[in-house]
C-alpha cells in the first residue's frame, strides 16, 4: 500500500514514512483504514507512529478533504488501481440439511398444532 501511494505520488516510502503530518501519510492512512480494513496499530507501525489514535486522526481528515477537493480524489483512485488487491478469503458452501424423503413427502404444517 505504501509502495503504491509513493509511485502515484512520485516518492520513495523512506521519505512518506519519515515526513510529518504529509498528503501521502493520510492518504496512506486513510487507503489502508477504509479499504485495507487493517487494525490501526499495524497501520502506526508502518507509518513509525506511537500512537494508533493518530491513524484515525489522519484518516478523518483525508476523508474531509476527499469531500472537497476533486483532483485529491482523483490521486486516492490512482492509488487504489496501483494497489495488490488479495483475493477474497474462502468461503464454505451454506450447509443445507439433505433433503430426505421423510421431509419431501411432509404435509405443510398450518400454523396451529
Amino acid at each position: 500500500m505504501i509502495q503504491a501511494v509513493a509511485q502515484t505520488f512520485n516518492t520513495t516510502a523512506e521519505a512518506i514514512r519519515e515526513s510529518r503530518g504529509s498528503l501521502e501519510r493520510r492518504v496512506i492512512a486513510y487507503l489502508a483504514f477504509e479499504d485495507g480494513l487493517v487494525p490501526l496499530r499495524r497501520i502506526a507501525r508502518g507509518l513509525g507512529l506511537t500512537s494508533a489514535g493518530g491513524i484515525s486522526n489522519l484518516a478523518t481528515r483525508c476523508r474531509t478533504e476527499l469531500a472537497r477537493d476533486a483532483d485529491l480524489s482523483a490521486l486516492v483512485e490512482a492509488c487504489r488501481g496501483r494497489m495488490k488487491r488479495r483475493p477474497p478469503p474462502f468461503r464454505f458452501p451454506i450447509q443445507t440439511p439433505p433433503l430426505t424423503a421423510r421431509r419431501y413427502h411432509r404435509a405443510p404444517t398450518r400454523g396451529r398444532r
